[in-house]
């Protein structure tokens, strides 16, 4: 079980500079390795609130300054993307970082890229596919050809090479529905779920799914990872934990509302997506909000609740997202050592890691 953190890099203008929550981002994932988490991910978003259109000068910027943490994105867009050009700008994070690279593509839950990049969202899981299967063959082939719907290649050279062999990790972004888990299955590419769409225990049945799919298509399960996690929020006792996230928390549901415009979404497979964050905005349903879809609480009560979700979904990976919500470093950091402290040991001793 790989403990992970995630910042999605959402921004408020009344708490910081745009300069500062890129500081706050970076010095966020120097402090996830001396504390001892597994991953840090970085996701990346266009055109919005969220101020990270490419992960990799943040993920660079952490790999100067630590020396084991894995760098990863959640996500990258590789939609919006030339996958060539993505190939290679992985490939020499993965270079600069000595091999500490994870890819996650997926196709976003915000609309604005499409939009902004002149692009169909019918499109978007078909370009998705094409992306992930030409990133991994200029990776690992050379010389590199392919013909595509969107993007044909012809017989080139890949470079710098990743350092990881045969290439980085390759991740699929996907569980609102069947068509990516299995289109990860069959590929052989590990599966990250969207699970702050809803209790993350609901993607259970996907989890098999996909599990079952990867024998069909001849690959060992064991060999393949799946990953979940939540907006956190830790304190001495849940009390105090609800209290202090409450302004955080509805500060970025209303980030969230903002960004979901209808005319973005009405008559897309998202519009139900749309329909069900404009509803999260009321400072009324805040309590029941945080108890099912999020994980905010005393460290006992937070490793309670992964503990089980690990029992429901059997993820071998899971992402903490504390910095939302304009929190500052003090709070955010705090958080980030009670989980260190308290909760990494209890769900490793739980999941057989310790």
């Amino acid at each position: 079980m790989q403990l992970g953190v995630l910042n999605l890099v959402d921004w408020y203008s009344s708490a910081a500079t745009q300069a500062e929550r890129y500081q706050q981002v970076i010095e966020e994932g120097v402090l996830a390795e001396q504390l001892g988490f597994d991953t840090y991910w970085v996701g990346e978003h266009h055109f919005s609130h969220y101020i990270c259109p490419n992960p990799v000068p943040l993920l660079s910027a952490i790999a100067a300054r630590t020396s084991r943490i894995r760098l990863g994105t959640g996500v990258s867009l590789g939609v919006h993307h030339d996958p060539i050009r993505l190939a290679e700008d992985y490939a020499m994070l993965d270079v600069v970082s000595g091999g500490r690279v994870d890819l996650v593509l997926g196709r976003g839950l915000y609309l604005q890229g499409y939009r902004g990049f002149n692009q169909p969202y019918a499109e978007s899981r078909q370009r998705q596919e094409e992306c992930a299967r030409i990133v991994r063959g200029a990776w690992t082939q050379s010389p590199f050809a392919y013909e595509g719907a969107f993007r044909s290649v012809q017989s080139l050279d890949l470079q710098p090479k990743p350092v990881q062999q045969p290439h980085p990790p390759l991740w699929i972004a996907g569980g609102r529905g069947p068509d990516s888990v299995l289109f990860a299955a069959d590929e052989g590419l590990h599966l990250a779920l969207p699970s702050v769409l809803g209790p993350a225990d609901a993607f259970g049945p996907l989890v098999q799914v996909y599990r079952e799919r990867l024998r069909e298509a001849g690959h060992d399960p064991a060999n393949f990872h799946v990953s979940a996690g939540q907006h956190t929020y830790l304190a001495a006792t849940t009390e105090q934990a609800e209290a202090e996230w409450e302004q955080h928390y509805m500060a970025y549901m209303r980030l969230v509302a903002n960004e979901v415009r209808p005319e973005l979404y009405d008559g897309t497979e998202l519009e139900e997506v749309g329909r069900r964050v404009a509803q999260s905005t009321n400072s009324d349903i805040y309590e029941r909000m945080i108890r099912r879809n999020t994980k905010c609480g005393s460290p006992e009560s937070v490793a309670e609740r992964i503990c089980s979700l690990y029992d429901v979904v059997d993820m071998d990976h899971y992402w903490s997202y504390f910095g939302l919500g304009g929190i500052d470093s003090p709070k955010l950091f705090r958080a980030m050592e009670l989980f260190a402290r308290d909760v990494m040991p209890a769900v490793r001793r739980h999941t057989g890691v310790a």
